[in-house]
């Protein structure tokens, strides 16, 4: 199984490289998303063709490391994640795309280790602190809080919609104490990125017009 050992605490992160062509693109998913459901993203399949992708899964879920202690979720060791990722390919820059969680752990490597970096999108998240009274943190606050199990939880956010049974089976196999620790650890955390207004590193932050927690709304305005 194709892994990259952290060099700060030595968690093994699991990854897929298609090797196709350069440029490299890194793809990062949400919390609990397996690599399967990235693969059918859009721009998976289309970049696939022409680009060099590269899976990762989180530390806490999938085929990585899945610790139980909150601090081991810490922006830092997690951009670490990634670099050891680029260190085992011998990539030195990459693309990045992430979405929600994925996406969170990028304005955290964009601040942290620009120059592994070509480019940044990430869409569905922000850099802040998370605000506790947004709705889908909320949401999955609670679904942490009152589950013990991954049924509880994918329960308690409406169901996997129209995910299919591969997608489903492996979200179900995650371990829930280690994403309830990550969980944990991102709530408690500060702003992962202080000043993207001085970053010199293209990027491209969206989000939908259904993402609630981050269109423009009281506290998260185009000013901010």
């Amino acid at each position: 199984m194709p892994e990259a050992r952290n060099p700060i605490d030595s968690i093994a992160t699991y990854f897929e490289d298609d090797y196709g062509p350069s440029p490299p693109v890194v793809i990062l998913n949400g919390l609990g998303d397996p690599i399967a459901a990235s693969r059918r993203w859009g721009v998976a399949k289309a970049l696939g063709t022409s680009h060099r992708l590269v899976f990762i899964d989180h530390r806490g879920q999938g085929g990585s490391d899945k610790p139980h202690d909150v601090g081991a979720y810490a922006s830092h060791f997690r951009v670490a994640d990634v670099i050891s990722v680029l260190d085992e390919l011998d990539i030195s820059r990459a693309h990045f795309i992430g979405a929600s969680w994925g996406a969170r752990l990028l304005f955290a490597l964009g601040e942290q280790v620009p120059k592994r970096a070509l480019s940044l999108t990430m869409g569905g998240q922000s850099p802040f602190a998370m605000d506790r009274e947004s709705p889908g943190v909320a949401m999955v606050t609670k679904a942490f809080a009152n589950g013990c199990s991954m049924e509880d939880f994918y329960q308690a956010l409406g169901g996997f919609g129209d995910l299919d049974l591969v997608v489903q089976q492996e979200a179900l196999a995650n371990d829930f104490d280690a994403l309830k620790a990550a969980w944990s650890c991102a709530m408690a955390e500060e702003a992962v990125a202080m000043n993207l207004a001085a970053w010199r590193l293209p990027s491209l932050v969206y989000a939908g017009t259904e993402d609630h927690d981050f269109i423009v709304r009281a506290g998260y305005t185009s000013t901010r």
